[in-house]
């Protein structure tokens, strides 16, 4: 099999994102996708929740659940330091309006990362990865660095599913 090279499209020069170290690899994540980044947060658990919630963190007014992508991915779930950070994210798929907006726990607050055109991304399939089968849109290599960009409708259906409080 011949190595797969990703290239950005011809009509954008710069793919703009934020770079989440996770578990041996870098979750990237879309600019647009991000609303904001929040420090020291502590969320509130409720009863039911899956085990990959940590909990509903206070956020502009309202109550959004907050998520541990390593958990959804099937590995330990970070424990939650006294006081957190969160990157909350808007919806893609907000089809009843009960989840316009969801948290990601961040260990750290991300790095900003830019893939150019002239970038040559190795496709993970092509390498190996312990994260092959995971929900992801996509996971690559660049520099002896392992990205996944999240499948962001998966996130959102396993809470509408999952989450007592969304269901129905």
């Amino acid at each position: 099999m011949g190595q797969q090279v990703l290239t950005i499209a011809e009509k954008s020069q710069v793919f703009s994102g934020l770079v989440v170290d996770i578990d041996g690899a870098s979750l990237l994540l879309p600019v647009a996708a991000v609303a904001e980044a929040v420090r020291q947060v502590t969320p509130k658990p409720s009863s039911g929740q899956p085990e990959w919630m940590y909990g509903w963190l206070h956020w502009r007014e309202q109550y959004v659940p907050m998520l541990s992508y390593e958990k959804m991915l099937g590995l330990d779930k970070t424990p939650l330091p006294w006081h957190a950070n969160a990157l909350v994210i808007n919806s893609i798929c907000n089809e009843d309006e009960k989840l316009p907006f969801y948290a990601l726990f961040v260990p750290v607050l991300p790095r900003s990362f830019a893939i150019r055109q002239e970038d040559e991304l190795q496709s993970l399939e092509n390498v190996g990865s312990r994260f092959e089968g995971l929900p992801s849109l996509l996971r690559f290599v660049r520099a002896d660095e392992q990205f996944i960009v999240p499948d962001f409708a998966e996130i959102e259906r396993r809470c509408r599913d999952e989450i007592p409080e969304l269901r129905g």
